[in-house]
């Protein structure tokens, strides 16, 4: 149950994200699901955030560079 009406959450995700469409689809990984965030993490430059087991192949890749964090190390940098 939300304080608020949806329409506020709704609001609030359409200010801090962005739509990107992939333009390069690696097969990296065994989930195609996965494969999918690693592409828009290489596009976006953005850090994974995961303690999903499956992503640490990556770590060993010079390409795609994709930065993985686990979620406890993520908390710790943002405060909580």
């Amino acid at each position: 149950m939300l304080p608020y009406k949806t329409d506020k959450y709704v609001e609030a995700i359409k200010s801090i994200t962005e739509n990107f469409e992939h333009e390069k689809r690696y097969r990296l990984l065994n989930y195609y699901k996965d494969n999918f965030l690693v592409d828009m993490a290489h596009q976006t430059r953005s850090v994974l955030v995961t303690n999903d087991k499956g992503f640490n192949i990556l770590k060993k890749l010079r390409s795609p560079k994709i930065v993985i964090i686990p979620l406890g190390k993520f908390y710790e940098k943002i405060g909580l």
